[in-house]
């Protein structure tokens, strides 16, 4: 059997030296995330911040918040109202919306 070529044994110590650079790389970032957080905690206790202020819905960044709107229509035999947006409530289907419109 013949030696392998030295491209081969080039190659494999290469290997040999990512696997260990990666295995250094993640320690490191272990290491700083740990402080990355005490900082982050930091701040949020100086400045009130809370994780709502930060993510919002659906993890999404920033504050998500709906404003209720009005409503705009009104069903007369229940008192339910709906403002015309999302589903369509029972009460109005494939119905003529004017007649429940609110003034």
């Amino acid at each position: 059997m013949t030696n392998p070529p030295a491209r081969l044994t080039i190659y494999q110590q290469l290997l040999s030296e990512l696997a260990e650079l990666d295995k250094r790389i993640e320690q490191a970032r272990a290491r700083e995330r740990v402080h990355a957080i005490e900082t982050i905690h930091g701040l949020m206790d100086t400045y009130g911040i809370k994780h709502k202020d930060l993510v919002g819905r659906n993890g999404r960044r920033g504050a998500y918040q709906v404003n209720a709107l009005p409503a705009r229509y009104r069903d007369p035999a229940t008192g339910q109202e709906w403002c015309g947006r999302g589903n369509v409530p029972r009460w109005i289907r494939e119905q003529d919306r004017t007649r429940f419109l609110i003034d």
